[in-house]
């Protein structure tokens, strides 16, 4: 036992230095790591008031970005607004342009105009003959009237609206003398004597229920026009209604005239004009028109050309929003970086700080167990120093009590066989602590070693979930910019849009100009799919992400008694932030959701109906285009028509007029063409009255008189449209001999510039005849044709044989 207790304490005292050298040890790594400590916590705080400043400076140029995007926005807007109602404006003043170009087209060619009255305005125009001073204009031309006053008046006057108003007697007396002979009909009014249309202008019915106002007061005139005007309206009131109109008449019969709102005249001698009107407007109403076109090209025109300026200073208002706006961005990326460089080097401090701290901790715990161990190890040295004194002196006094106890030993042998045992079992025991207690610190420091390894992964987890917070950041700013320039993109297609219609000139330049636009587009929405991408990832990485940690701790929580949520002021923080990142990712999710499944084929199909819609837009502006040009050649073609059936039945008509009159020996013809319908569908009423006949219906004419009468149409039309020959087929079979003599005289007058062939049983005509063909049948059913000049007849009206071998035209029918 003294040996063993010897070694005991020899082990102890050994052990003893050693728990003291690494106790200096570890005091000194200690004083090393509070010294680290302290200077990193210094590094951490500047790290984090550099954060603090950052954050406060982006929150700052985020404020500004926010409210630059704001004004952009709304300044956006009203340009939008103000591009479509200049849009409007531009379409308002094409058309009116359009539409003043067609009555000026028609002012210009006097259309509506008789022939002889356009005959005598060039004239008077061009002319110097003092005669011709005369002339001061249509009855048109002297008044100027309202828009919506102008119809009525045209109603008002009627035919008098295209009347040619002279001032002296210089035109009319070349006239009367036969020395001036217009082309058409003309119809000349004084203007000092100008009619009044059969009315009363003493007449005064502004008290009357019902009337608006006197004509002549509804328009205007120059001083020298006035009268004429008062005239020519003076007499005309204009009332509401039709029945109001004929009640006033009943009561002021033969005085007055009345024209209505909805366009009825009540003439003064009770005639009552009523129904449709005609489509197209008369001159006073075309005129007026005119007018108020040109005052509307030149209003819009000014509101263009201010508009135009408008947009122009709005647009660079916007391209200084957009250089603002590109500045804050570039500032908030340079802050973005400092700030992500600045928390990097935060979280790598705080890491360093947190590495030194648990270090000490366990150096701290260390030197604590140290100590222990040297305290109960100087514990058991002085207790195993007191046992060996014990036992040394207690060996002197069984030294001398050993032969009073060897009569024990027998005793003390079984003590020590039980001893032994015993001693035995505690050995084994001993052993089996030993073992627990090596294995115990085996198990502790791998418990150690594994928190370690722990902590370490969940700040490399920590320091990846920052980073992805900073990436989903920045492909949010991605994904807004990019949604940014979508509208813009799409606010430019619009704008090119509504260019592409205005000006068609520059068509192609603008298509070429839209399709960039559309590759542009096309990139950013590759673009924006691509961060829609990389959001997705993100989200599944984060989620992942999410999911492992949540593992991590329930690992950690299960098995080393350790909660996440217990960590410092300075985890919270990011925990907080997380929050609000996670809410956002949630409210982004939900909105994803609402969207419905994704379509991975709409970009293909928006292309698809993008290169159809431009199709389909050409197509359409080519329709239109065509449509308008279809209608401008129409309205020429249905104008040219006009003016050539106008001109062309003019003439016929003064033929018709004189023919009649050769062939009759006298009497009165003429072509009226129907009233109140277009002169293209009017029908035409052919009146003839012969000699001492009084005027009648046509169809009690005789049949001789009614088919000379036919025959001096057609040979008015003829002689209008002349050509080398002419057939005609026993016209003369109703006629009798003193009308055929008369045919015979008006086809002598053609015979200057037209030969005729007329089939005939006449003798008469056959007379007049210079060559005779004719069909003899010398053979039974055998026909053959013949020519006879009169040269070849002898006295007794037979044919000579120099003719009958001449012919070479035999023919014959079975």
């Amino acid at each position: 036992l003294i040996a063993e207790l010897g070694k005991q304490l020899s082990g102890a005292d050994s052990r003893l230095s050693m728990s003291a050298a690494n106790r200096k040890k570890i005091t000194s790594k200690l004083q090393s790591l509070d010294q680290d400590i302290t200077a990193t916590s210094g590094r951490h705080q500047s790290h984090l008031d550099n954060i603090q400043r950052l954050q406060n400076e982006a929150g700052e140029k985020d404020n500004a970005l926010k409210q630059a995007r704001l004004s952009h926005e709304q300044l956006q807007g009203e340009l939008d607004q103000a591009r479509q109602k200049l849009d409007k404006k531009r379409r308002a003043q094409t058309g009116a342009t359009q539409r003043a170009d067609v009555i000026q087209e028609l002012e210009n060619r006097l259309e509506g105009v008789d022939s002889g009255v356009k005959e005598l305005l060039e004239r008077s125009q061009r002319d110097l003959d003092p005669w011709l001073g005369d002339v001061v204009g249509l009855v048109a031309d002297v008044i100027k009237v309202n828009v919506q006053h102008a119809e009525l008046v045209d109603l008002a006057l009627g035919d008098y609206a295209r009347c040619l108003v002279v001032d002296g007697e210089d035109l009319v007396g070349r006239i009367v003398s036969g020395d001036l002979k217009p082309a058409g009909r003309v119809r000349l009014i004084q203007l000092k004597n100008a009619p009044t249309l059969g009315a009363r202008l003493d007449v005064e019915l502004s008290h009357e229920d019902g009337v608006i106002g006197r004509l002549d007061r509804l328009v205007q005139a120059d001083a020298e026009h006035v009268q004429l005007v008062r005239r020519l309206l003076g007499g005309t009131w204009l009332v509401k209604s039709l029945s109001v109109a004929m009640s006033l008449y009943r009561k002021r019969p033969g005085t007055v005239r009345f024209v209505t709102l909805q366009g009825d005249v009540v003439e003064a001698d009770g005639t009552l004009v009523a129904g449709p009107r005609s489509a197209s407007g008369g001159i006073v109403s075309r005129r007026s028109e005119l007018r108020a076109l040109h005052r509307e090209i030149h209003k819009l025109t000014g509101e263009i050309r201010d508009d135009s300026a408008a947009i122009d200073e709005q647009q660079e208002q916007a391209r200084q929003l957009d250089g603002k706006i590109q500045k804050l961005l570039g500032e908030n990326t340079e802050i973005a970086g400092q700030l992500n460089e600045q928390r990097a080097q935060a979280n790598s401090q705080k890491q360093q700080l947190e590495t030194a701290q648990r270090e000490h901790e366990e150096l701290t715990a260390e030197a604590a167990e140290l100590d222990s161990q040297i305290q109960s190890l100087q514990a058991a040295i002085k207790t195993d120093s007191t046992r060996l004194s014990e036992n040394r002196h207690s060996l002197s006094n069984l030294a001398g009590l050993l032969n009073s106890a060897e009569h024990r030993h027998a005793e003390l042998q079984e003590s020590l066989s039980s001893l032994q045992q015993r001693q035995t079992t505690l050995k084994v025991q001993l052993a089996k602590s030993q073992q627990q207690h090596d294995d115990s610190i085996a198990a502790h420091r791998e418990l150690q070693q594994q928190q370690k390894e722990c902590s370490e992964t969940i700040q490399s987890t920590r320091s990846s979930l920052a980073q992805m917070l900073w990436q989903t950041r920045r492909s949010r700013r991605e994904i807004g910019d990019s949604t940014a320039l979508l509208s813009s993109l799409e606010s430019d297609r619009q704008d090119l849009d509504g260019q592409l219609k205005q000006l068609v000139d520059q068509r192609t330049r603008t298509d070429q100009a839209r399709r960039e636009l559309a590759n542009q587009l096309s990139q950013n929405r590759d673009k924006l799919r691509d961060c829609k991408d990389r959001l997705h990832q993100i989200e599944l990485q984060e989620g992942q992400l999410s999911m492992e940690r949540n593992q991590l701790a329930q690992r950690l929580r299960d098995d080393y008694d350790i909660d996440v949520a217990e960590l410092d002021a300075s985890q919270q923080e990011i925990d907080e932030d997380r929050d609000a990142i996670d809410k956002e990712i949630s409210q982004l999710r939900r909105s994803i959701g609402n969207i419905g499944s994704v379509n991975m084929d709409a970009l293909v199909e928006l292309e698809e109906m993008q290169e159809r819609y431009e199709s389909l837009d050409a197509q359409y502006q080519d329709l239109v285009s065509s449509r308008e040009a279809l209608e401008k050649i129409i309205q020429k073609i249905n104008n040219d028509s006009r003016r050539l059936f106008q001109e062309t039945l003019e003439a016929i008509r003064i033929n018709f007029q004189k023919l009649f009159r050769q062939t009759f020996g006298g009497g009165r013809a003429d072509l009226v063409l129907e009233e109140d319908v277009d002169i293209l569908e009017a029908g035409i009423d052919i009146v003839a009255t012969p000699p001492g006949k009084p005027e009648f219906n046509n169809s009690l004419l005789s049949g001789g008189e009614r088919a000379l009468t036919a025959v001096s149409l057609l040979m008015a039309i003829f002689q209008f449209r002349p050509s080398p020959f002419c057939v005609l087929d026993e016209v003369d079979a109703p006629f009798d001999e003193a009308n055929i003599g008369r045919f015979i005289d008006v086809l002598k007058s053609f015979l200057s510039w037209t030969k005729f062939v007329i089939v005939t049983h006449s003798k008469v005509t056959m007379t007049a005849a210079t060559t005779l063909y004719g069909v003899t049948m010398q053979e039974s059913g055998v026909s053959k044709r013949v020519s006879v000049r009169f040269e070849d007849v002898n006295e007794d009206g037979e044919i000579s044989d120099e003719a009958m071998q001449r012919d070479s035209g035999d023919e014959k029918v079975a």
